[in-house]
Order: structure tokens, then C-alpha cells, then sequence
């Protein structure tokens, strides 16, 4: 009897794995597949806004038609395309480009981990196409990926750079600048790629003031559209959604859950290490502990709707529709998101860039109506698998156990989020 490790070592077994989760990825679109929901409703949001960037990209940046609430890069490039003219070109082309996203995933991988299999790389960056999310933004033209598509090649551009792969100069600190700033122009949310750049690269000409200067310069430079839009805006929303601006302080505990929804696998992952995790919690963890307890309190959300809020915020509030006691599930939401969160912060608490985009986000999400969990995903894969910086003697993600750990979990989550959207959505 075979284990699983040599069973995926298998060629024939990998490659009917990754057909079946290629063609799955290719039925979903010609399928109308809608597993995140929302992905009709929202085309069409995405469709009326495309509509009237093709009337002119200037005049669209201060329409009240613009309706979203993000960077307008997607609609920009979308001015461009040929085949936006009708809404099947526009999704078809979209999804065609979403296709290729994985790839610069895989080199990435493959540049920060070039001592393992290429089956295994493959493997990880498939999983994009196992997220519900990466998977219904690319069918129905939304525009979450197109940061996703940036944030990895800002990532890979900056590997290459420290590695020395590339030439060390002022042209390539230029280009690091520009490229990471596009993630931001497609989304807000994801101005922690350019600071996580501008500080890597702080970091690696600390004692060299002229490229200190230099690295400022640059980023400064490609800054300059953004204070352009929000003067345009003024404010840091298109006109026609700032009146979601605001504080919402439930959408931080919700937040924490989405977060900690993708840490859950660790609890596999470590389980051999489990008292060796907890071994190394001191005084400042304990504190850590506190105020996130006191943070759930505080943001604590109803269980009145179903509307967003994530996986884990829907599965109390379908437990609460049973329990019919909502003092119960509140205290039960917040013991599990106090204990999942600490848990993971205990996960990535030895670099501190690792909560730069966490914080960030969660932030942002706090500013606005509602967090969902698209925020998190699929860019939760690309910091768990490429971004966050884990103790070695704790956790090594990249070996085929914790792979086909994380490639189950995404395959089960995929079937549960279609089975609702598609049976027991409360929300409609």
C-alpha cells in the first residue's frame, strides 16, 4: 500500500490532479459559476462603470456612475480592450487574462524556494484556482484579481532584485516603485505592497544614504496619481461610494475571523508542535491575548443578517437561527475568534512585516459598510505560501503534507461555498 508521498510523486496522479482542477477552473466560467455570490449582481455594477470610462476616462473618474469603491486601474485598462464592447467580450477577455495569473505565482514560488519540486509549486499556485473568490472574479469580470496579478509581480520583481538575479540599479529601483504602486491603483487595500517594498529595500541599502535618497525619490514619484484621484475625489473613495466612509467597528472582529478561517489548517499543520508553540508565549502574548478579547468585545457584530461578514461570522449565525439565543452565539463567537485569531498570531508573530498587510486591510475594512471575504482571499494563499516569514524550527509550509493539507481544505471550502450560494443562501 502506497503512503500519499509517493503517491504524489506520481506523475500520471498529478497530472490527472491538476487537469481536473484546470478544467474545472475552464467549465466554471461557460457554467455561469458563482461561487463567492454576487458575481451577477456585481458584473453588473462592474458593467455600468466600464460603460462610462468608455465615454472618457476623466470625465468617468468623477461620475457618479463610477460604482465602486476601489482604484480605477481595472477600468482603465479595461478602456483599452478590444472586446469590452459587449458583456461577454469583457468577461471572456477578463477571464482569459485571469487564467494566467498562477503563473508568476509559480515563479515566485520557484525563486523562494528553488530547492523544491516544480509538481509541488505547481501544486500551491493552483490554488488560486480553488479559491471561490479567484474563481468568481474571474468569470464575471471583477476587478479583485487584478491586484493579486500585481502584488505577485511586484513580489517576484523584488525577489529577483535582492537575490541578484537582476542588475542592482537605479532602473530596476524605479521599476520595483512602479510596479508594486499598480496594486494599490487597482486596490487601496493593497498599499501595503508598496510599503512592504519601499521597507525591504530600506532595508537592504540601510547604510547607503544616496540610494536611500534614491528608493524616497521613487516611491514619492509614484505616489503622485494617488493625490491626484483624491483630490479629484476628495477623498479617498470614488464620489459615488463615499457614503460608505465611516467607522464600523464590528467589521474588525470580523476581520479577525475572516483571517483566522485560513489559519485553521495550521491547527494540522503543527499539531506535532503544538506544545512547543505554546511553550514560547510570554508576557507580551498574553497582553496580545487580552486586548484582542477586549477588540472582539468591543466590535462585536450582530446576528440579525447574513450579509457578509465571512465563513466563519455565516456559520454562527446559521448555529444562532437554531440556538435562538443570541447572548449564547455572541459568547461563542467571540471565545473562537479570540482563541483562532491568538492562534494565529502566535503562527506569524517572529517578523514583524508579516501583520503589514493584515493591519492595513483590516484598517481599511474598518472604514467601510461591510468586510467580506474577498478582501482576504485569495490573497491570504500568496502570504501564507510566499509572504509571511515563519520560524524554521516550527513550520516548514512548503512539503507536500502541509500542500495537501491546504489543497483539501480549499477543495472542501469550494464545495461548501457552492452548495450555499447555490442552495442556502440567507442573504437573498
Amino acid at each position: 500500500m502506497y503512503s500519499f508521498k509517493s503517491l504524489i510523486k506520481k506523475d500520471n496522479f498529478l497530472s490527472i490532479y491538476f487537469f481536473i482542477i484546470c478544467l474545472s477552473f475552464l467549465f466554471g466560467f461557460f457554467l455561469n459559476e458563482d461561487s463567492a455570490g454576487g458575481g451577477l449582481v456585481d458584473f453588473e455594477h462592474e458593467w455600468t462603470s466600464i460603460q462610462e470610462f468608455k465615454l472618457g476616462i476623466l470625465s468617468a473618474l468623477t461620475s457618479i456612475k463610477y460604482e465602486s469603491s476601489r482604484t480605477p486601474l481595472f477600468l482603465i485598462l479595461n478602456y483599452f480592450n478590444p472586446f469590452s464592447d459587449t458583456e461577454y467580450g469583457f468577461r471572456l477577455s477578463n477571464f482569459i487574462f485571469n487564467i494566467f495569473i498562477p503563473i508568476p505565482f509559480f515563479y515566485l514560488l520557484k525563486y523562494k524556494h528553488p530547492k523544491i519540486s516544480s509538481n509541488l509549486l505547481i501544486s500551491v499556485s493552483l490554488l488560486l484556482y480553488l479559491s471561490p473568490y479567484f474563481r468568481t472574479s474571474s468569470y464575471w469580470a471583477h476587478q479583485e484579481n487584478l491586484p493579486i496579478f500585481f502584488t505577485l509581480i511586484s513580489l517576484l520583481y523584488l525577489e529577483v532584485y535582492e537575490n541578484k538575479r537582476i542588475k542592482q540599479n537605479i532602473i530596476n529601483i524605479f521599476g520595483i516603485a512602479i510596479i508594486s504602486s499598480l496594486a494599490f491603483y487597482s486596490d487601496q487595500k493593497y498599499i501595503f505592497v508598496s510599503f512592504y517594498c519601499f521597507v525591504k529595500l530600506i532595508l537592504l541599502y540601510k547604510n547607503d544614504l544616496y540610494k536611500l535618497t534614491q528608493i524616497s525619490f521613487f516611491f514619492f514619484i509614484s505616489s503622485i496619481p494617488t493625490f491626484y484621484l483624491f483630490y479629484l475625489w476628495k477623498g479617498i473613495l470614488p464620489i459615488q461610494s463615499q457614503f460608505r466612509i465611516g467607522f464600523y467597528p464590528k467589521n474588525i472582529t470580523l476581520s479577525l475571523s475572516i483571517i483566522s478561517f485560513y489559519f485553521l489548517p495550521f491547527l494540522l499543520i503543527i499539531k506535532d508542535k503544538f506544545g512547543k508553540l505554546i511553550s514560547k508565549i510570554n508576557k507580551k502574548d498574553v497582553f496580545i491575548f487580552v486586548v484582542i478579547f477586549f477588540i472582539s468585545i468591543f466590535s462585536l457584530p450582530d446576528f440579525n443578517n447574513a450579509w457578509g461578514g465571512g465563513v466563519i461570522f455565516k456559520f454562527f449565525y446559521v448555529l444562532n437561527l437554531f440556538l435562538k439565543l443570541e447572548i449564547l452565539t455572541k459568547i461563542l463567537f467571540i471565545t473562537t475568534v479570540t482563541i483562532l485569531s491568538f492562534f494565529s498570531y502566535l503562527i506569524i508573530k517572529n517578523y514583524f512585516l508579516n501583520f503589514l498587510p493584515l493591519v492595513i486591510i483590516i484598517a481599511l475594512s474598518s472604514m467601510v459598510e461591510m468586510t467580506y471575504q474577498e478582501y482576504f482571499d485569495p490573497l491570504l494563499i500568496i502570504l501564507i505560501f510566499v509572504y509571511f516569514r515563519f520560524e524554521k524550527d516550527l513550520i516548514n509550509i512548503m512539503n507536500t503534507k502541509n500542500v495537501f493539507i491546504y489543497s483539501i481544505f480549499f477543495i472542501i471550502f469550494l464545495i461548501i461555498a457552492n452548495i450555499y450560494y447555490n442552495y442556502f443562501n440567507l442573504v437573498t
